[in-house]
């Protein structure tokens, strides 16, 4: 009966040094692949500042055509950089939605900054937008689009949200909308801003 006891014992001592070496595999692999985004992000972003002419206050006009002017970059389309001075973040943001894409760089979800309509979504991880659970009322975000117009936002509310469906982004008091899901809540981060 001992015996039996102690194969039993063995196995769960193997079954659980198998568990932890494949959590230790993956804890390796999350970090690698954060250090990639930033190392990419941080690429991207130098590059797009590279092009930009003299850069110009932006304000919230109507205009012919309210498309963002996109560059292409490592077969990229990018429309703005994303700043938010509190955190030192600055990062590329590509000018479509794309639920691939945004696990590694922030996206255009819909709008844009002329009519204040602007919604970019990202992911809680670092070296993109990990730094969303600690913004606050009052901070600044900057986006620059590629003709080099910056629009200066304050941040004027935080708020927790069930679902990131288009009908729970959009609000017309709000001039841009950051959000993200937040990793350790699993609710939606939804951060509104309007132009200073």
């Amino acid at each position: 009966m001992k015996d039996k006891y102690d194969a039993i014992q063995k196995v769960l001592l193997l079954i659980g040094l198998a568990l932890l070496l494949v959590s230790v595999v993956f804890l390796i692999s999350a970090l690698i692949s954060s250090a990639k985004i930033e190392v990419n992000c941080d690429e991207t972003v130098t590059h797009l500042e590279s092009l930009l002419p003299t850069r110009t206050v932006g304000i919230k006009e109507e205009r012919f055509n309210n498309t963002m002017p996109a560059v292409t970059y490592n077969g990229q389309d990018y429309s703005a950089l994303l700043s938010v001075p509190r955190f030192s973040v600055k990062l590329p943001v590509r000018s479509s939605w794309d639920r691939n894409a945004v696990k590694k760089v922030p996206c255009v979800f819909t709008g844009n900054p002329y009519e204040g309509t602007l919604i970019i979504g990202g992911v809680d991880s670092d070296g993109q937008f990990d730094f969303i659970p600690k913004i606050d009322i009052g901070d600044t975000v900057v986006v620059t689009d590629m003709k080099g117009y910056e629009f200066t936002y304050t941040v004027s509310t935080v708020k927790h949200a069930k679902n990131a469906k288009a009908k729970t982004l959009i609000d017309e008091k709000h001039d841009l909308t950051l959000f993200a899901k937040d990793k350790k809540t699993g609710d939606w981060l939804l951060v509104r801003c309007n132009m200073k």
